[in-house]
């Protein structure tokens, strides 16, 4: 059983992360999805949909169907008893699953200042990021 839970981009939001040797903050990640989406989502949705000689959707709908405010469609539910105007889009989030459970990053205080200085490897990504943007 899987434990992916869903990326909230405000809450890692600067986070790194590393695909090796590859190293991006995450909403880099999610914005570089979603405009390769926007720029080729609607060619693949039209030439899929032309094979199954279904017709196809006009280009104005590509960043509005990938984008915020989405497109106007109509869509009927089995039992409903009509159409229902509405919009729809298409969102991209990102998940996670940690290989280990997560574990409480308190730092201990000390009487002595060598045993209460911890090294938090993710700083130096954090900062070597920073410096390359």
């Amino acid at each position: 059983m899987t434990k992916f839970t869903r990326i909230d981009p405000e809450e890692y939001q600067g986070t790194v992360l590393s695909l090796s040797p590859v190293l991006l903050k995450l909403e880099d990640l999610q914005h570089l999805i979603q405009q390769l989406l926007r720029s080729q989502g609607l060619n693949l949705i039209n030439k899929d949909l032309a094979n199954q000689q279904k017709g196809q959707l006009n280009q104005s709908a590509s960043y509005a169907l990938f984008g915020d405010q989405g497109v106007d469609c109509e869509i009927l539910k089995p039992g409903d008893s009509g159409w229902k105007k509405g919009k729809l889009r298409v969102k991209v989030y990102l998940e996670f699953e940690p290989d280990e459970p997560e574990v409480d990053e308190t730092i201990p205080t000390s009487e002595n200042p060598q045993d209460a200085e911890i090294e938090f490897p993710l700083d130096e990504v954090r900062k070597a990021i920073a410096d390359l943007s």
